[in-house]
């Protein structure tokens, strides 16, 4: 072939030019026809500097080049093209634009990311006659080096490739090498392009939307993901997709794909993430108009470098002896063959990936759905379901699991929910023997028909690793050998839902065994005195309210020149660098808590040292009951209690509440969060005030949570043009209970079904760990729900609303709703005992406290709703009567106070 070339090169030379240009076109069918190209700088707002030898530096976001063609020379049919060069740091996303110099439309292409080789080919759709090429190499300022924009026809074997895959013929593509799909991408939401060529998220879904090289079409650079996509060469059948990117997050790609009702209408493929990137076998039906991937959910950093597509033989998902057992229960296979299922899992409630197989729970109930590996080429939805006739089944009969998890903050007590076609709760949930699961495996009994499976790690808050699952439905054979041989023992029975019968105190008891294990605290007075601060756990997640007020007690007792140490009590680990950064905004704590010194007791096993001049602090009524037994080990007779709620509240009349109240009359110090709170510890007689008012007040001190810092407002800063701004502080997960969501979310009902709100006034809710999206009120009406954010972000969000609404079901006047009223909101809040609706008006006029009903809270709102105009008394309001400033909270007189009880103790 190539010589054949050069002979009509050389026939070239000696023909007329009219025979030329049919020569030309002959070599552009039968050869690929390298077009004449070159880049020229286009200084347009100074963004590009020319250093040299094909360098050149990128002053901004959008530097370009024009592209030169020679005219008689300029493609007019599909052709190839590939930008060579290299970014001095990370890679670049070139784009190639198509100029309509008559209309002053501008159309571009991705191309793939700029480098020096092994950068494939792009097809590109047909070049109008009157349009120019333009190239904008880079998206970030920084140096690069371009060596040539390269363009060719397609010569005969592109153009059999382009039809093959067309055709979906996958074997041809094989045969004349052309069976990889290549993609390239543009920023599809909630990314940014990086200084080091990578993309960082800036939300919640950051997604890239991905096109094939085969068949770029001008204007998909431009292209929004609502608009309608074009027909398109897209893989179909069964593909092997890889995805080659690093991250400084845990990976969960997920592809989705639009066959034309959007992206929402399918469930996402999800791949295998591995150290460089991720992989999987998925399927994919004709028709695709756009493919969009998710790399990972929430913030992270990601460096994307090629994603690529190859169609492959539909895979043998099962062989006969499992088509055996999955038709028939009773085959001759089933007598002497195992089943093996490798299960895959995505996170459904509460859980958060914190890293390779690092996996955070933010509520009680944290769970998993699980399906066969294998049925992730199918696609999963969000509920768990895999709705394809090749998908395999669960296994049935008895079965084994096993399990390859830890827990690094949190108890392992995995579950195992099924649902037959009637829900999780048709079934009773299957506890999982957590030592023989990581063992010869946890023994049970499987029904068939399973639909649906679900996997729940552990109960509550907590911090595990999780690396493999994997569900075997034993042989007749082996069966009988774990049940009756030598590996016999009785399979755990399955946990009763009925609430009249089920045992939930042998749960309890477990937990209290656990909770009122004495600290290993042993006496040495070798050591220099020290004030021990007990917590339960400290996790990065949950760092927030009571957690601040400690730790920047912690920093005022180093200030005054004692000796800190932290003690936790629930676990033997702390991720120190996570819990730093997120308490970056508080210099002084991150310095404390760096130069504690630290001891663990999680699982009780390891002595603590403490002199007899040592002195105990706890921060809940748990962490009292061991403070009290720390302090009688030493010889010493009380601690401190950090009392920052009435604690009783939290429980029911059972044994935790009973516990709760020994807390507090053991004998202790108490140094309590706010003056209201104390007051109401002296009304009710409780721990200190158990001997009268006297006795309580000397054993007592009380602080101010100092409030997030909001400049004061002037009159035109809550002026809104009209529009107005609702703010709920929104906490629905079961440890906030006193904080009355639902109370809160059915008075907000109410009051907008009766005319309280117009349409000028919008929702908005802050506080929880881990809910976040849009939940309905009334008339069409929306709460949109955000997670927690930090305290800047916070300060933010309150300064631009109009009225908040923060209920407390509790002694403690609770922060929120003084913040609030600190940023010019006119506040409803809900009165307690001695925290009256005259106490609340007391801190700041614009607090409106009510009984806690939803009567009396629609009320409120109705109340608050007829003062927003009333720009000065908000602005008046302002001023609370409570401290912004640590120093200020824990002042002279709470020193005073502690140093008095540590010296006289």
């Amino acid at each position: 072939m190539r010589s054949l070339y050069r002979a009509i090169l050389t026939l070239g030379n000696r023909l007329s030019p009219t025979t030329l240009r049919r020569v030309f076109h002959w070599k552009k069918a039968l050869f690929r026809y390298r077009y004449l190209a070159s880049l020229q700088p286009q200084e347009i707002g100074q963004q590009l500097r020319d250093l040299g030898d094909g360098t050149f530096e990128s002053l901004g976001e959008d530097p370009k080049f024009a592209v030169d063609l020679k005219p008689e020379r300029r493609p007019r049919s599909s052709y190839r093209a590939r930008l060579l060069g290299r970014a001095g740091q990370g890679a670049a996303q070139p784009i190639l634009y198509m100029i309509d110099t008559a209309g002053g439309t501008a159309d571009g292409v991705p191309l793939p990311p700029l480098a020096e080789a092994g950068t494939p080919w792009a097809t590109l759709s047909l070049l109008e006659p009157s349009a120019h090429l333009r190239l904008d190499p880079i998206d970030r300022p920084g140096q690069f080096h371009l060596s040539r924009l390269e363009l060719t026809s397609l010569n005969p074997r592109d153009r059999l490739v382009r039809l093959a895959k067309k055709k979906g013929w996958s074997q041809l593509c094989h045969i004349l090498g052309g069976a990889d799909w290549a993609f390239s991408w543009t920023i599809g939401g909630d990314l940014a392009p990086t200084d080091d060529g990578s993309y960082k998220s800036t939300g919640s879904d950051p997604f890239f939307l991905l096109y094939p090289l085969d068949d770029l079409i001008f204007g998909d650079a431009e292209r929004l993901p609502a608009d309608a996509a074009p027909a398109r060469l897209m893989p179909s059948g069964w593909v092997r997709a890889r995805i080659d990117a690093t991250s400084d997050v845990a990976l969960r790609p997920e592809l989705y794909i639009d066959s034309g009702d959007g992206f929402g209408a399918t469930p996402p493929r999800r791949l295998a993430a591995d150290a460089t990137g991720a992989e999987a076998l998925i399927w994919l039906p004709r028709g695709i108009r756009r493919l969009r991937l998710d790399p990972f959910e929430g913030a992270g950093r990601i460096h994307l470098q090629a994603v690529t597509l190859t169609p492959c033989m539909a895979p043998r998902l099962s062989s006969l002896k499992n088509v055996l057992l999955r038709r028939q229960e009773w085959a001759l296979s089933r007598f002497v063959f195992d089943q093996r299922a490798d299960l895959a899992w995505q996170p459904a409630g509460g859980l958060q990936a914190a890293g390779p197989d690092q996996w955070i729970s933010r509520v009680l109930d944290p769970y998993f759905h699980v399906v066969p590996r294998a049925n992730l080429a199918f696609g999963v939805d969000a509920e768990g379901r895999v709705d394809h006739p090749q998908a395999a089944a669960f296994p049935a009969g008895w079965v084994t699991l096993h399990v390859d998890a830890e827990a690094a903050l949190g108890d392992l007590r995995p579950e195992l929910y099924i649902d037959t076609g009637g829900g999780f709760a048709a079934h009773p949930a299957i506890l999982i023997d957590i030592d023989a699961a990581r063992g010869l495996g946890a023994l049970f009994w499987l029904p068939r028909g399973i639909q649906r499976m679900r996997f729940d790690p552990l109960a509550g808050i907590g911090t595990f690793t999780l690396r493999r699952l994997t569900l075997t439905a034993l042989s007749h054979v082996a069966a009988a050998r774990r049940l009756f041989g030598r590996y016999g023992f009785s399979p755990p029975a399955p946990k009763a839902h009925a609430p009249l019968s089920h045992p939930v105190g042998l749960e309890v008891l477990i937990d209290l065994e656990h909770r009122l294990t004495p600290l290993p605290v042993t006496r040495d007075d070798s050591r220099p005195a020290t004030v021990n601060v007990l917590l339960p756990t400290l996790d990065a997640s949950i760092v927030f309210g009571g957690y601040i007020a400690i730790f920047n007690f912690i920093v005022k007792l180093r200030d005054w020149g004692y000796r800190t140490r932290i003690v936790l009590c629930d676990s033997d680990h702390v991720d120190l660098p996570a819990v730093t950064a997120k308490l970056a905004g508080f210099p002084g704590i991150v310095a404390a808590i760096e130069n504690a010194e630290w001891a663990f007791s999680g699982t009780r096993g390891g002595d603590i040292p403490a002199s007899g001049q040592d002195v105990f602090v706890s921060f809940s009524v748990w962490t009292a009951l061991l403070a009290h037994g720390a302090t009688e080990a030493i010889g010493r007779q009380r601690h401190l209690f950090f009392i920052q709620e009435d604690e009783r509240i939290f429980y029911e009349n059972n044994s935790f509440r009973a516990l709760a109240e020994q807390a507090y009359r053991q004998p202790h110090f108490a140094l309590f969060n706010s003056a209201l709170l104390r007051d109401h510890f002296r009304a009710e007689g409780l721990g200190v005030y158990h001997d009268g008012a006297a006795a309580g007040d000397a054993a007592s001190a009380s602080y101010a949570h100092a409030l997030t810092a909001i400049p004061q407002p002037a009159l035109a800063d809550l002026e809104r043009g009209g529009r107005r701004r609702l703010f709920f502080y929104a906490r629905p997960e079961a440890h906030a209970a006193r904080n009355l969501f639902e109370i809160g979310v059915l008075a907000l009902r109410r009051a907008i079904t009766a005319g309280v709100f117009g349409r000028e006034w919008e929702f908005v809710a802050i506080g929880s760990l881990g809910l976040s999206g849009d939940l309905p009120l009334a008339e069409g009406r929306v709460l949109e729900i955000a997670p927690r954010v930090d305290p800047a972000a916070y300060g933010r969000t309150l300064s631009a609303c109009d009225i908040g609404l923060s209920l407390m079901y509790a002694p403690h006047p609770s922060v929120p709703p003084l913040e609030m009223a600190s940023a010019g909101m006119v506040v409803v809040t809900t009165h307690f005992g001695a925290r009256d609706a005259d106490a609340m008006a007391a801190l700041s006029a614009n607090i409106i406290a009510v009984a806690p009903t939803v009567e009396t809270v629609a009320a409120g709102l109705r109340q608050a709703a007829a003062r927003v105009d009333d720009l000065p008394a908000r602005v008046a309001g302002a001023a609370v009567a409570w401290p912004t400033d640590w120093n200020e909270s824990f002042g002279p007189a709470v020193e005073r106070a502690v140093r008095h009880f540590i010296e006289a103790s």
